[in-house]
């Protein structure tokens, strides 16, 4: 049945959206979609939410920190080949983060080095300001670069560990941010595969 709901939220996300189309990871309505907590507290939240009610509260220090991390094995492995961007709709507040100046956000893939296929390692997608001043949500985006593609499109299942991390980075003593609607971004042409698949599919089970 998961596998059902999986291929239909990709297909009805080709069919209805389609200049928004995405895998979504992370919507947080009722739960935290398997994101578990590192240097930061992870909880549910309502602020910043874009797609329905939910959304995360990130909460730690301040400075530089890993403060969740989403286990990519084994469901997600299949698809990390063809993952051109990572996207997160993300708010932050200065009156939050008292003495913070700045913040930034980074995504990261993190896997097991090791062996021909598997040797993935720390993998940064780069660093993006987040707007502090404003009190608004904004999407960021981070490229995946066509080199880690190829690599990430040969995993195979024996690796040990994979993993998507959302890490921070800012001048004061905690941090404090709200992020929804954490997308990863096949190509086009991958994206429709996937949604004529999970229509076929629905077709065939009924």
């Amino acid at each position: 049945m998961m596998k059902l709901a999986l291929l239909l939220s990709i297909a009805l996300t080709v069919v209805l959206v389609p200049t928004s189309y995405g895998l979504v990871i992370g919507n947080f309505e009722g739960s935290l979609d398997s994101w578990t907590p590192n240097d930061a507290t992870l909880s549910q939240a309502t602020i910043g939410a874009t797609v329905g009610s939910g959304s995360m509260k990130i909460a730690g220090p301040g400075g530089w920190h890993i403060d969740g991390k989403l286990d990519l094995k084994p469901s997600l492995l299949g698809v990390l080949g063809s993952v051109t961007q990572i996207s997160a709709d993300v708010t932050a507040y200065v009156a939050d983060m008292p003495g913070n100046g700045w913040m930034n956000m980074e995504m990261i893939y993190n896997g097991q080095n090791s062996g021909t296929n598997n040797n993935i390692g720390w993998q940064s997608l780069g660093a993006k300001d987040i707007n502090i001043w404003d009190g608004q949500t904004h999407t960021l985006v981070w490229d995946v670069p066509a080199a880690l593609r190829t690599k990430l499109g040969g995993i195979d299942s024996s690796i040990q560990w994979m993993e998507l991390m959302i890490i921070t980075n800012n001048g004061g003593q905690n941090s404090q941010l709200y992020v929804d609607n954490i997308k990863m971004i096949p190509e086009p042409a991958t994206m429709g595969l996937l949604g004529m698949g999970g229509l076929a599919l629905l077709r065939r089970r009924k």
